[in-house]
């Protein structure tokens, strides 16, 4: 079982919707989380279509930032708890091993002097189930500057809150 996650900065493109669809056959995971789609609603369900993964929830983008999508096929059983313009919370039921477990898509604030909003949600999140849990995505941190590539690099101090 596989989760799929990417950070695709705009959905818009029909060369992203070609590596999205080429990623989601070659890996056939059970959720793909995106996070930036940068697009309404009505596109992101023509996406949707396209790679088959018909069910799931999108939350739309203000304009040409945001927008997050979280998807799977028909038949997966998946439930969702609890979404936000930064987050997407599932519970995956497994018939295999007969177990619960949840997923959480994240896409963390863009501007560090607001990342704090961010952690607190993750904080929020933490508590209010107690299940077996992953949390994927893009949290706009890093916790050592060579994951970083450009751009003004990171304090100590943010690598080291994250």
């Amino acid at each position: 079982m596989s989760i799929s996650s990417w950070n695709c900065r705009g959905l818009g493109d029909s060369r992203a919707v070609l590596m999205l669809t080429k990623m989601v056959r070659d890996e056939a995971p059970l959720l793909v989380f995106l996070a930036e789609t940068k697009v309404d609603i009505s596109f992101m369900k023509k996406v949707q279509a396209k790679l088959e993964y018909t069910q799931g929830v999108i939350v739309p983008s203000d304009g040409r930032s945001g927008g997050l999508a979280m998807m799977w096929k028909e038949g997966s059983h998946v439930e969702v708890h609890k979404y936000s313009h930064s987050h997407i919370d599932v519970i995956i039921f497994d018939h295999e091993t007969n177990l619960q477990w949840r997923a959480t898509g994240f896409y963390g604030h863009l501007d560090s002097q607001q990342r704090h909003i961010s952690r607190k949600l993750l904080e929020r999140l933490n508590t209010q189930l107690s299940l077996p849990w992953t949390v994927f995505g893009d949290f706009n941190k890093i916790t050592y500057l060579d994951e970083k590539c450009g751009g003004v690099e990171r304090s100590a101090d943010q690598m080291q809150a994250f």
